[in-house]
């Protein structure tokens, strides 16, 4: 009875003892991150008093795209690093399929900050303003850069997976600060 693909990585990773730690400064900037994308949520906890409408627009937009720039580019070079380890790794091994062995993914570290920072400016507006359909755009824009991968993914690899999901968590952390901020937005708007 022929292996499934799941089995087969799953048994060379184990003959092969590989083993690719998350990393602490995974972890550290992961959670820094979260937590810096929510902060802006205190000012509701602390009932700030509303401020004029550009400033209740642009405070938040500004904290989501500048503050959020360093916070996920660290933590998109930090998930590229895991990425390519967990990649050469399974090449010593044997685990990557051909079409993943002669495809490398390459990494343009200043378009991901500019796509980034036009994502989390767009995310807070969307959510901020309450725009008609903006959830849906969100949810639309995600699924594209999610379907990029689709050829490598979709083959249910250990590597595809860890494509996926490491995509995912880059975009996640942009969802936070957008909607996060947003949602201040919002708030500091109606009050």
């Amino acid at each position: 009875m022929p292996m499934t693909t799941d089995a087969l990585n799953t048994q060379t990773i184990r003959r092969a003892n590989l083993d690719v730690p998350q990393g602490s400064n995974l972890v550290v900037i992961g959670i820094a991150g979260i937590v810096l994308a929510v902060l802006p949520a205190l000012l509701l906890v602390l009932e700030i008093e509303p401020s004029p409408v550009a400033l209740a627009v642009a405070i938040p937009v500004a904290w989501a795209v500048l503050l959020g720039l360093p916070i996920a580019h660290l933590w998109s070079s930090v998930l590229h690093s895991r990425m390519a380890a967990l990649r050469n790794g399974l090449r010593k091994v044997g685990g990557l399929t051909a079409e993943e062995d002669r495809t490398s993914p390459g990494r343009v570290p200043w378009m991901e900050a500019w796509l980034g920072m036009f994502e989390r400016g767009v995310y807070t507006v969307l959510i901020g303003l309450a725009v008609p359909g903006g959830a849906a755009f969100i949810a639309i824009w995600v699924a594209l850069k999610q379907a990029e991968g689709w050829t490598v993914w979709s083959k249910g690899t250990t590597y595809g997976r860890a494509v996926f999901l490491s995509e995912l968590l880059r975009t996640a952390m942009s969802l936070a600060f957008g909607v996060s901020a947003g949602l201040v937005m919002r708030a500091l708007l109606a009050g």
